[in-house]
């Protein structure tokens, strides 16, 4: 099961790696943006493009981490879940209500 996991989730870990790497990028350019508006290497114009560009896209790369895969701390929970309810469904069956079994 820890294979599987590893090899369906490949390609989300590798994405959530480049998010955080995207973040940390966008962290740094905003550090720079701040520092050339401080010492009037930039407008003020310029300061306010950029800043909201880079502003928007920091927000939104949380959201986008958000649905990066289970984490392997919590894998071995997972994989006990899934296999008591592979080993015994009778009785996840019969203590299940309706809406639990439909999703069984």
């Amino acid at each position: 099961m820890r294979k599987l996991f590893t090899t369906v989730n490949a390609e989300r870990e590798e994405t959530a790696k480049h998010l955080k790497a995207r973040l940390t990028e966008l962290e740094e350019k905003i550090e720079r943006l701040e520092e050339r508006y401080v010492e009037d290497k930039i407008t003020e114009e310029l300061y306010k493009k950029f800043a909201g560009k880079y502003g928007a896209e920091r927000k939104k790369l949380p959201e986008d981490l958000q649905s990066s895969p289970i984490n392997a701390s919590n894998l071995e929970k997972y994989i006990e879940f899934a296999t008591q309810q592979v080993i015994e469904p009778a009785l996840v069956w019969n203590h299940n209500n309706y809406i639990e079994k439909q999703r069984f």
